[in-house]
């Protein structure tokens, strides 16, 4: 009974695609923020407290051979976990950051071009 329902819609979901004039799973889906990337490509302009941040990363790193926790990262520039944390995502989706195996932040290997 369950494979008759099953067979039923993907029968009926096959008729309305048709009608909406094509396949849908071909088309290429929105992306997921408005300045997406290209397909395997890195945006590289950072913002002036992206830089600030990457500068005391550096720091961090000559001082104590690890980079700085996320929430260190909010301290020392007045914002909340969440406002550094999104911060060093937007780093990493810029090509500036990368996640290691361990899931922590790491300089991107190259660099930022």
């Amino acid at each position: 009974m369950i494979h008759e329902f099953t067979a039923d819609a993907r029968e009926a979901n096959r008729i309305a695609n048709q009608l909406r004039g094509g396949n849908r799973a071909t088309k290429a889906p929105a992306p997921r923020w408005p300045h997406a990337p290209a397909a395997g490509g890195k945006l590289t302009a950072l913002t002036p407290v992206q830089i600030e941040i990457l500068a005391f990363m550096r720091e961090y790193l000559a001082e104590n051979d690890q980079l700085p926790p996320v929430a260190q990262v909010g301290a020392k520039f007045g914002m909340h976990t969440n406002g550094a944390q999104w911060h060093l995502a937007e780093l990493g989706r810029k090509g500036a950051l990368e996640k290691n195996a361990a899931g922590r932040w790491r300089f991107a290997r190259g660099g930022v071009k």
